[in-house]
């Protein structure tokens, strides 16, 4: 995770924090055994070079691996879950433990996407395009950017937003893509609410449960945000109510 040198308070117990959650490493013979992962912004080709900025345990980097891309990258700054994730992964990723900025300028490559989940909440605001420039510099003219960051459009917004102390920003989907647009990315894209788990993986089907992937919940939810926003008498720009925002980019052209 990035984290202002300054602001080191919650980091010394991070992932004992996230254990509560039910944060636990990456199990990835059982990734490789289910459904293949699949993400609309996923990349064609499975030769892609993949880079995950603040990966954590590596569970983005597992799906990856269970989807069958091979030339996978992370990065991250806290040692422990460096660890975990290099035990989990083995082979299948190059991890990094070290300061995304700095590691970015001195890799000598560039990458077809760059995946950075839960991350930039946790940047001062007034470092947030520095980070951001540093990602789109090191991707390739036809990169792709991914960010996931928890939804400050919602009802329960507030509730992500201060789940952390080393939460430092917050955004809903139209300050995201201000953000987005203000460091030099084009064609923002929010990946609707309806897509299924921010996985990537389909939760099987039983007998027992016949509506799981009808997104009922989802539906509700839509109801609820627009029926809200129908009585405050204000549009609804990006109809993304879900916890997250997940949104994909490219990485525009120099000006």
């Amino acid at each position: 995770m990035e984290s202002n040198t300054a602001v080191n308070v919650g980091y010394d117990n991070y992932e004992e924090h996230y254990r509560r959650s039910g944060n636990r490493p990456v199990d990835l013979a059982a990734l490789k055994a289910g459904p293949r992962p699949t993400r609309i912004w996923f990349p064609a080709e499975r030769h892609a070079r993949i880079l995950d900025v603040g990966c954590g345990l590596g569970h983005q980097l597992g799906t990856f691996v269970a989807a069958g891309y091979s030339r996978l990258w992370g990065i991250d700054q806290l040692k422990e879950t460096c660890a975990l994730a290099k035990q989990s992964l083995g082979d299948h990723a190059q991890i990094h433990c070290a300061d995304a900025i700095s590691w970015l300028d001195t890799c000598g490559q560039t990458f077809d996407l760059i995946v950075s989940n839960d991350v930039i909440e946790h940047i001062p605001p007034d470092k947030l395009r520095t980070f951001l420039r540093a990602l789109r510099n090191a991707l390739d003219t036809n990169g792709t950017l991914v960010l996931r960051t928890p939804n400050m459009g919602t009802i329960l917004g507030s509730y992500s937003r201060y789940i952390d102390i080393t939460h430092l920003s917050g955004f809903s989907a139209m300050s995201l893509v201000q953000l987005l647009e203000s460091a030099g990315f084009e064609s923002p894209k929010f990946v609707s609410d309806f897509a299924g788990a921010a996985s990537g993986v389909p939760a099987p089907w039983s007998p027992l449960k016949p509506w799981r992937n009808l997104r009922l919940r989802t539906a509700l939810n839509h109801i609820v945000h627009r029926a809200l926003f129908w009585l405050r008498g204000q549009h609804v720009v990006y109809p993304v109510f879900g916890q997250n925002l997940e949104v994909y980019c490219t990485r525009g052209g120099d000006k």
